[in-house]
């Protein structure tokens, strides 16, 4: 799930902003409600996209634990047993330290 930050009111109380950015929005309160409608919008598609991703890597799983032959061996464990060993030997481990 997407986190969004949550700041508490003593945060914002010693938030500093620029005279400028004061000035702008104290002179166009149309642009504050501009800026909250875009944040609420933004947050939306975060959740949406948090839950397809959600709904993808569930089904994804369902596909990989699927048997695939009469002894009962799932995807998941075929393509570990075919690739995990060559996939591993092939990477130079020395690169990531």
């Amino acid at each position: 799930m997407a986190t969004f930050t949550v700041f508490t009111k003593e945060e914002l109380q010693k938030a500093k902003l620029s005279e400028e950015t004061i000035n702008f929005y104290s002179s166009n309160p149309d642009a504050l409600k501009e800026l909250i409608l875009e944040r609420n919008y933004y947050k939306i598609l975060a959740n949406e996209h948090q839950k397809r991703i959600n709904t993808f890597t569930k089904e994804f799983d369902k596909m990989m634990n699927s048997k695939i032959d009469s002894t009962g061996k799932s995807l998941r464990s075929f393509v570990y047993d075919k690739y995990y060993e060559n996939l591993y030997s092939r990477i130079n481990w020395s690169s990531f330290f």
